[in-house]
C-alpha cells in the first residue's frame, strides 16, 4: 500500500503528496550529483527548476498550480506531509532527523493542527 497525504490549503485547494516508491527514490537520487553542496539559497535560486522538476511528479497540485503558487507556510505544510508518508524511507536512509518524530500511519487529513 503506497502512502498518501492530503493537505488542505484552504477549502478550495488541495494538495496531495504521495508516499516515493524505492524506484522512485533511486530516480529522485540519481538526479542529485552534489548533494553535500545544496543549501536553501540553492534549492530556491539557481538549481530551484532543477530540484522542484525532481519532487513534483509525487505532489498533485490544485488544477492550474504548481509550487511556484505556494507560500512559504504552505510549502512548509508540503514539505511536513512529504516527510510524514516518507519517513520509513527517511530513517532507512539514515536521515532520522529529517523524519517526523510521530510513528503513526499517514491518513488522509491536513497536516497543520
Amino acid at each position: 500500500m503506497r502512502n498518501s497525504k492530503t493537505i488542505n490549503l484552504d477549502e478550495n485547494r488541495v494538495i496531495t503528496v504521495q508516499e516515493l516508491r524505492v524506484k522512485d527514490i533511486r530516480q529522485l537520487l540519481s538526479g542529485f550529483t552534489d548533494l553535500d553542496k545544496i543549501d536553501v539559497n540553492t534549492l530556491l535560486g539557481p538549481r530551484f527548476a532543477e530540484i522542484a522538476a525532481l519532487v513534483t511528479p509525487f505532489i498533485v497540485f490544485p488544477e492550474c498550480e504548481s509550487i511556484d503558487d505556494l507560500t512559504g507556510s504552505e510549502l512548509q505544510l508540503v514539505i511536513d506531509g512529504f516527510k510524514q508518508v516518507n519517513s520509513p524511507f527517511l530513517i532507512l536512509a539514515g536521515l532520522e532527523p529529517a523524519a517526523p518524530e510521530t510513528t503513526e500511519t499517514p491518513s488522509t487529513g491536513s497536516v497543520a493542527d
